[in-house]
């Protein structure tokens, strides 16, 4: 039913499900601007809820019809129990189809003509246009069996509401227009109304006769609603609210003059008049001070309820304004006839919108003191939002402390949010950038926004992520930005926000008190926000060093699954570039670029190979099970249906330019699908193309042996949609016309197996190139151009490599060729000619994509240092460099309005190149290895090697925040740091292969080669130096006297790994054969000898040795090959005998064996033995953190930590006492040190 504002479609509702035969009525109703109905979250749970509900008027065989339909809804839950969470598709099967599909089930023998009704009132009114489709498109999607199910929808006659019926044209539907109703039959209603309500005012008041207010004034007062039942609503509260002056009062209205031809609001307006002004009409006798108290009131509490972005109670509004209670019910108590309030912890409502318009216009609301000015109302309830989140807000607001807790955690519960976050500070978190807006920004409030932002911008933030509100805390903040002046301070740091918020969003929308752990420690140390909230880091973060200076032009990054890596398309971009969907270990994750975090998770049970937007938006096409594709519904969210293609793999598919169909191909067929009806509209067997008699006659050389086939990688669709290109095995180009269904034109290509590129422009032909040969065929007029390329090498010879690899541009207009994927030519497809200037680089590209407008090129270079390179076609300058892991291998992809660019390798990145018009060349990829911990923690030793440049020896002081930087000629293999941080020792290879030793002082920088590739380690005094020899003899050298001191002669084989004791008493060793060895180097003695224990695998490759605090017992792990679990061995050295054996899993860090202070606990890399397991049991508060790059968590004592940014899966790193350092991408180290006594409370453990 479609209808004009106010003409009565809500009092249609119950006449709507009357009238019929045995009808099982359910409404429904939204509300515009009231919470939960007004997002329609909960439409098809309330829909539910009414079908379950018992009904008076039921008989007999409804009753036991009406059972079994809740015996199946309570079956659908148990099932179930998170269908309320999960998508409207499967809420509306669940709940809704299943339910009275047994209800019709069970009434089909007794009462066969029963049907169901449900209707929406006022779908209009949500607030959320997606809603709106997704609700329509829902109901339409799966009906009952025999059409027993019948919707009724109301709604104002809104374009989206027709346009979304008219789009799905399989929709049975009729269509009622209440405009279109004859005025009579409207006024009969009406009195219907009037009467009804004027009978009830007669039976609270004695002295009225049965036919008050009579039949003169009846005419008149219908005459005055002029069709508009919310004027008859109106009067009859007025009159209801005050029963003994309701004669008086209607009285008043009828001699009230009302001018003829000023709209159908006249007569409405007169009515709100007089209501507000003998709500107020005492106020003459009142003191100036009370007048203005009085007016004052008026202003806050009524310009409040106005503007509320939510329908909030009296309590409510109390708290978030600082009027009183007593002040607020007195004035609603007032104004009862217009506005709806039954508690002080009930919602508050107008009764009608047209209120709100009425009592804010001012030419409407003539009386100066009662009307509203929305701008000051707006103003005033911005100045009370902040004030309230000024008072409120603070760091971890609902006092969780564990700063790994998620946001959807079983202790955040609905009652701790609202502890922490109270319904009024809730809403100043979600509006108060809306009441800024809207009341304008300037001096004042540009001052408060301010302060408040530099202030409490984590707290908000972390505010508006538990209440599930992150993407629209990013909206605000970029909203923000956009509104005010240029160069201002709180402009540039709106931008860092937005910056901030979307690169952490992955992390803080889902783990909210990260924001003061992960997004302050891995954001720049320039960043705005990280200044202004330095201190808001956690009690137990004791000291952080953030690995980059500034922003890069980085947006987002987005981890890629292990499905990825061989998918044709990992990534796919919304036409409108706000969206990117991406494969994912459990299915596909749909990403928001705006806000940075995911905004959709579909799971599927199988392998995506492929993602593919509609044209506009609307469907996500995925490739899965190698003959099926699944097309999922963006605004319903749900999965619209499946098209299978059964027995042929799937290996391309692409949507028509207008969205109508989708092609798909394979070798054996090519398929066309209608989008809206999802059904087979066209198939095309590769059997088609088979040659005809007449071929065959001549040409008798072809027979039936050679099957034709469809080669797989090309197929295009025409720009007008009217025409699909293909290639046949018999090397001819195919036009298909997609709407007679029949082939349209061909043409043979001239060189067999050399077709390389095939496309078509914008000017409506088709481009086709082989070789150094393109054609454009015009398949409108059937004609064709041939263009040969003139590409000419360095010394101006042409070019006739038939390898030539070429990319056609989006437009067709450009061609890209590459002889050797080092020098790329640009060329125009008509003329052939080749631009003046070629792209050269000195690394070989792998790859190579257009931007959607042509103008740019993007390649991917992947030879000496990765990067992806940037350049302008037109002058084909370089217009940046941007470095990638150089451990990577991935391809780029440009969005479809060239803002941003994607590298898909081992994780997704999305970069801004919107911005990018100059010419820059920025340092290449380089990889941080080997990054170790000083064993004091105030320095990191690391090395960045590069295949350009000399590789680099870094010593990091973390206290002062610099960095000593020594070069070298080794390729290093092994690294240490003396305990007093003033000697380096460093292992590797040569740029001649040979292995060498070099020992550097760090001051001095100088290197000092020592004739030994064997094991070595420094002293605890940082006095000595162990060094093992090729002829397995362990030498002890004299760091000071630059001399040795003794020589420890014993193993028969090479030596893996030496140690110093904690006093420098004793030095212990283990070599390849699994034997264990403890000196005193003193004296050269050997004290001990534990050899391998019989079972465990040889030789050792990967070992290492702790001794305890006492030098009472000695801890080694052998390892036998890497990746597998190593043999852990106790010895105790006062009696040299075997304590304990254990199992330890290798890790890629050299120190992961070590004792507590105390000596009672043994720590490896992913346990903690307990060495007195019958003490009192305590917590090791010295454990290290640990970090696996499964799923990117720091952790200690295996509870969540630090989360690190998406792009550090497996990144270099030391964890040694209380401190860890860990190596990025970017070339740069961060650090981190923690309190763990403030952690284990944080944590509670």
């Amino acid at each position: 039913m479609a209808h004009l504002r106010d003409t009565g479609h809500s009092y249609q509702r119950p006449s709507a499900t009357n009238g019929a035969s045995q009808i099982n009525g359910d409404v429904y109703f939204t509300s515009g601007g009231s919470g939960d109905s007004e997002s329609a979250s909960f439409l098809f749970t309330s829909l539910a809820k009414h079908l379950a509900t018992r009904r008076d008027t039921a008989t007999q065989a409804t009753s036991s019809a009406h059972i079994a339909l809740q015996d199946a809804l309570r079956e659908a839950l148990r099932q179930d129990p998170d269908v309320i969470r999960k998508s409207r598709q499967e809420q509306w099967d669940k709940l809704i189809i299943r339910p009275l599909t047994c209800f019709f089930a069970k009434l089909q023998d007794v009462s066969p003509t029963t049907s169901a009704v449900l209707v929406i009132d006022a779908l209009d009114e949500c607030s959320n246009e997606n809603d709106i489709k997704g609700i329509i498109r829902t109901m339409a999607r799966q009906q009952l069996p025999h059409a027993r199910l019948r919707i009724i929808i109301t709604s104002r006659p809104e374009t989206l509401v027709r346009l979304e019926f008219s789009d799905k044209r399989n929709i049975l539907h009729s269509s009622l227009s209440l405009d279109d109703v004859p005025q009579h039959v409207i006024d009969a209603d009406l009195a219907r109304f009037l009467h009804s309500r004027f009978d009830a005012i007669r039976d609270h008041q004695e002295g009225l006769t049965e036919d008050w207010p009579g039949l003169h004034a009846l005419n008149k007062l219908l005459r005055r609603c002029g069709g508009l039942f919310i004027y008859a609503e109106t009067l009859c509260l007025y009159l209801e609210e005050d029963c003994q002056h309701s004669q008086s009062r209607l009285q008043t209205v009828l001699n009230k003059t009302t001018l003829q031809g000023k709209g159908h609001t006249t007569a409405l307006d007169d009515m709100y008049l007089t209501v507000l002004t003998n709500a107020f009409k005492n106020l003459s006798k009142l003191s100036e001070s009370e007048k203005d108290r009085s007016k004052d009131l008026y202003d806050h509490v009524v310009g409040s309820i106005v503007v509320l972005q939510d329908d909030l109670s009296a309590s409510t509004l109390s708290c978030l304004t600082r009027v009183s209670h007593f002040d607020i019910m007195a004035i609603l108590h007032r104004l009862r006839s217009v506005i709806k309030q039954s508690g002080i912890e009930s919602p508050i409502t107008l009764l009608h919108e047209t209120f709100r318009e009425f009592v804010s216009d001012g030419q409407r609301c003539t009386k100066d003191h009662l009307a509203v000015n929305t701008k000051t109302a707006h103003r005033q309830t911005f100045k009370d939002c902040l004030h309230v989140l000024s008072v409120h807000l603070k760091q971890d607001l609902c006092d969780l402390k564990d700063p790994g807790v998620a946001r959807d955690d079983p202790r955040v519960d609905s009652v701790k949010i609202l502890d922490g976050l109270p319904l009024h500070v809730q809403y100043a978190v979600c509006h108060w950038n809306i009441h800024l807006e809207r009341g304008g920004i300037d001096t004042t409030n540009h001052c408060a926004v301010d302060t408040f932002l530099h202030k409490h911008l984590l707290h908000w933030v972390e505010a508006m992520s538990w209440l599930n509100k992150y993407a629209e805390a990013v909206e605000s903040i970029s909203r923000l930005y956009e509104l005010l002046e240029l160069e201002t301070d709180l402009k540039l740091f709106c931008w860092d926000a937005k910056k901030f918020m979307i690169r952490n969003g992955s992390v803080i929308a889902r783990n909210p008190l990260q924001i003061y752990c992960s997004a302050l420690i891995f954001s720049p140390k320039n960043s705005l926000v990280c200044q202004a909230s330095s201190k808001e880091r956690p009690s137990w973060l004791l000291r952080y060093r953030s690995p980059h200076e500034q922003w890069d032009q980085c947006i987002l990054k987005i981890p890629r699954s292990r499905f990825a890596l061989t998918a044709r398309s990992p990534i796919a971009f919304s036409p409108d570039s706000s969206k990117i969907a991406s494969i994912s270990d459990d299915g596909v994750e749909i990403w928001s670029v705006k806000s940075g975090i995911s905004i959709a998770s579909l799971a599927e049970n199988c392998k995506t190979k492929k993602l593919l937007f509609s044209p506009d938006g609307k469907y996500l096409a995925l490739i899965v099970d190698e003959n099926s594709i699944r097309l999922y519904d963006t605004v319903a969210r749900t999965f619209e249906c499946v098209l299978e293609n059964p027995g042929y793999n799937i290996d391309r598919v692409l949507f028509s330019p207008n969205g109508l169909f989708l092609v798909s191909i394979s070798e054996a067929q090519l398929n066309v699908w209608t989008v809206a009806e999802a059904k087979l509209y066209w198939t095309l067997t590769a059997g088609e193309l088979d040659w005809t008699s007449a071929e065959l006659a001549e040409n008798p050389g072809l027979g039936p042996l050679e099957a034709m086939y469809f080669d797989v990688n090309w197929l295009e669709v025409s720009s007008d949609s009217s025409l699909i290109a293909t290639v046949s095995s018999d090397h001819v180009v195919k036009l298909w016309h997609v709407e007679t269904k029949s082939l349209h034109s061909q043409i043979p290509l001239e060189c067999f197996g050399y077709l390389r590129t095939l496309g078509f422009s914008a000017n409506h032909k088709l481009i086709i190139v082989q070789r150094t040969k393109v054609t454009s065929w015009d398949y409108k007029s059937n004609t064709i151009h041939t263009a040969t390329l003139s590409i000419l090498d360095p010394d101006h010879n042409e070019i006739l490599d038939p390898y030539l690899s070429h990319w056609l541009s989006p437009d067709g207009s450009i061609l890209a060729t590459s002889t050797d994927w080092h020098d790329l030519f640009l060329s125009n497809t008509t003329t052939g000619e080749c631009f003046n200037t070629k792209v050269t680089h000195e690394s070989s590209f792998h790859s190579l994509c257009f931007s959607q407008d042509s103008t740019r090129i993007a390649l991917y270079s992947k030879v000496h240092g990765q990067e992806v390179i940037l350049h302008d076609i037109m002058s084909v300058d370089r217009i940046d460099t941007i470095p990638v892991d150089p451990l990577d291998s991935g391809a780029v992809l440009f969005s479809p309005d060239g803002s941003m660019l994607a590298y898909t390798g081992n994780y997704t990145m999305i970069w801004d190149v919107s911005t990018m018009s100059r010419k820059s060349v920025r340092e290449k990829g380089s990889r941080i290895s080997h990054i170790l911990l000083s064993v004091d923690g105030t320095k990191v030793l690391y090395a960045r090697q590069r295949s350009d440049k000399p590789t680099e020896l870094c010593v990091l002081d973390v206290l002062q925040d610099l960095s000593t930087i020594i070069e070298s000629n080794l390729r290093f293999e092994n690294l240490s740091i003396s305990p007093d941080n003033n000697y380096v020792l460093a292992q590797g290879a040569d740029n001649s292969n040979v292995r060498r030793t070099h020992l550097y002082n760090i001051c001095e920088k100088t290197p000092l080669d020592i004739n030994s590739v064997g094991a070595t380690a420094f002293s605890t005094s940082s006095r000595l130096l162990a060094i093992a020899g090729l002829d397995f003899k362990i030498r002890i050298w004299d760091l000071q006297f630059q001399e040795y001191r003794s020589t420890l002669v014993g193993h028969s084989c090479r030596i893996e790994v030496l140690k110093f004791s904690p006093n420098d008493a004793k030095v212990a060793s283990i070599d390849v054969a699994g034997n264990t060895m403890v000196w005193d180097y003193r004296s050269s003695e050997l004290q001990a000898v534990f050899p391998r224990q019989p079972g465990h695998g040889l030789p050792i490759s990967g070992t290492e040795i702790a001794f305890s605090s006492n030098e009472s017992m000695l801890a080694c792990i052998l390892s036998h090959n890497y990746g597998e679990a190593g043999y852990g061995y106790l010895w105790g050295l006062e009696t040299n005998i075997l304590l304990e054996e254990f199992t330890a899993p290798q890790d890629r860090r050299r120190r992961v064996l070590s004792f507590s202070d105390d000596g009672r606990y043994l720590r490896t890399h992913r346990a903690t033995i307990d060495l007195l397991p019958f003490a009192s049991p305590c917590l090791d508060v010295g454990q290290p953190l640990s970090f696996t790059g499964a799923d990117n968590w720091i952790r200690w004592h295996g509870r969540k930590v630090l989360r690190l940014p998406d792009d550090w899966w497996y990144a270099e790193h030391d964890s040694w006492g209380n401190k860890l350092a860990i190596g990025t991408v970017g070339r740069e180290v961060a650090f981190i040190e923690f309190d763990p006594q403030e952690l284990r409370k944080a944590l509670g453990i």
